[in-house]
């Protein structure tokens, strides 16, 4: 009789155990990044943010004629740092790498559809929407490693 009323205690205890296996197999749990992961992130983050700081100067600075010229030649450096901003936040569960290349394929178009004898105001107006989509990604992958800029 013990064995009886044992019974349907067993089959809910493997029934319990069944169903945590079956609910554990299609989630994949993520750990959360490391401070080497945040610091990684961090760091490209900022040579990114130094890089770019290359188109803001161009527009500050740069004379009609051949601001094209100084923005076009700091396009490989930015891709580079853009693109060590995107393998370090591969760490984290944001990494949404084509996300992150269309918006630089926007910004490349841009630069590369400059006239070379673009006026300041021209070379403005035509990466400033571009440029603020990508400045927009940034600000997201910055909330990412909060409280380290």
């Amino acid at each position: 009789m013990k064995a009886k009323s044992l019974l349907p205690l067993c089959l809910a205890a493997v029934l319990l155990v069944g169903a945590v296996v079956i609910a554990g197999c299609g989630s994949k749990a993520v750990a959360a990044p490391t401070q080497e992961a945040k610091t990684k992130l961090s760091t490209a983050l900022n040579a990114f943010d130094m890089s770019a700081g290359a188109i803001t100067t161009a527009f500050a600075s740069g004379k009609d004629g051949t601001v094209a010229a100084t923005i076009k030649a700091a396009k490989a450096d930015i891709k580079a740092k853009w693109d060590a901003v995107v393998d370090a936040a591969q760490a984290f569960t944001w990494a949404d790498k084509d996300l992150a290349g269309s918006t630089w394929s926007t910004v490349a178009k841009a630069i590369d559809s400059l006239p070379d004898n673009a006026s300041v105001a021209d070379a403005k107006a035509a990466l400033t929407g571009p440029v603020d989509g990508l400045m927009g990604l940034e600000a997201e992958l910055w909330s990412l490693v909060e409280g380290t800029k």
